[in-house]
């Protein structure tokens, strides 16, 4: 993996487990459910462990691998946005400042984990 900061997590929720959506007044709002909290209170924390404090102030790129808990057929991104929600005010300031992302599908791993490298985004001309 590539230099940076290296946070190794717990499996996440789903997403389905983590966002719910209300309608009022025609309108609708998701918010993050009790299960989707707790997963980012416990995201704080292991990251703490490595880094005091967020230092990416521009943009980042994320590196991230993904260890499922069994075969189960999956969708490997739908566990995107409950990281980059639960790494925003630890390991940079907001998710907003995610600039590129990779992640790959790795072997299974008991309880399943996510491997995540956060580093200064490097910037890449884009193809016309």
């Amino acid at each position: 993996m590539p230099d940076g900061t290296t946070y190794v997590l717990p499996w996440p929720p789903s997403h389905n487990e983590v966002y719910r959506f209300v309608t009022k007044n025609e309108r609708t709002w998701m918010y993050m459910t009790a299960k989707g909290k707790g997963y980012k209170a416990l995201i704080e924390i292991l990251c703490r462990q490595v880094r005091r404090d967020h230092d990416y102030a521009g943009p980042v790129e994320l590196t991230i691998e993904v260890y499922p808990p069994d075969n189960h057929a999956r969708d490997c991104h739908n566990q995107e946005k409950i990281l980059f929600d639960s790494l925003e005010g630890v390991a940079y300031a907001n998710d907003r400042q995610i600039w590129f992302h990779s992640l790959r599908r790795c072997e299974v791993f008991k309880c399943g984990k996510v491997v995540v490298v956060v580093k200064d985004y490097e910037e890449v001309p884009c193809r016309d």
